[in-house]
């Protein structure tokens, strides 16, 4: 799983770069209960040479108080809930359904957070702080649903972050959508880190 252990690489480099001393969880009190923004990326079939021919989604949210400048980067104050591999069939878009976290790439699945010594990949949840990351907690179970209705598209988020934290949150609006299936793996990465790596 070569490119799996590269996102891994950028994830940890840019994450140590980028943070502030002491964050490594979100250092808010209050979880946002609504998103208002929604990115949805389409990566192909991302790991074909690993044997898997889904095609792999990645999900960018984030909260009232986050907006964005003429560049493209990031300003405010809220969460960024981030999902890096999200399976459906070839030439899909992402689905009416049920997404139940799982350690294995199946249809309407997503992998969990996960930590390598400090190395980030899967779902998490990233507290930004004046336009700055803060802290990082991991998806570690759950499950969220789709529902298109009314030419909006409602999410509905029923995760638990770290090792107990039950947290329900939704999205209801028009997601922007972005084809990357033949990008490379470094564009597989939250905003915010993404745009940190320019800033540096």
């Amino acid at each position: 799983m070569k490119r799996v252990l590269f996102l891994i690489v950028i994830v940890a480099v840019l994450f140590s770069a980028c943070k502030k001393k002491g964050g490594n969880t979100p250092a808010q009190n209050v979880l946002p209960k609504e998103y208002t923004t929604a990115i949805v990326q389409n990566y192909g079939s991302f790991y074909k040479d690993e044997g898997f021919e889904y095609q792999v989604f990645t999900l960018d949210l984030y909260s009232k108080g986050i907006s964005f400048d003429s560049l493209g980067y990031l300003h405010g104050s809220g969460y960024n809930l981030y999902f890096s591999d999200i399976f459906l069939p070839e030439k899909s878009m992402l689905l009416d359904t049920v997404y139940t976290i799982d350690s294995i790439p199946k249809i309407a699945t997503f992998l969990k957070g996960m930590d390598f010594e400090g190395n980030y990949t899967g779902a998490y949840l990233l507290s930004i702080v004046d336009g700055q990351l803060d802290g990082i907690s991991l998806v570690t179970d759950g499950s969220f649903a789709i529902e298109t209705a009314n030419d909006s598209i409602l999410m509905s988020f029923n995760v638990v972050v770290g090792e107990k934290t039950k947290y329900a949150a939704t999205y209801k609006g028009n997601p922007y959508y972005i084809d990357n299936s033949k990008n490379n793996a470094s564009a597989r990465l939250p905003y915010i880190l993404k745009t940190r790596e320019v800033a540096r």
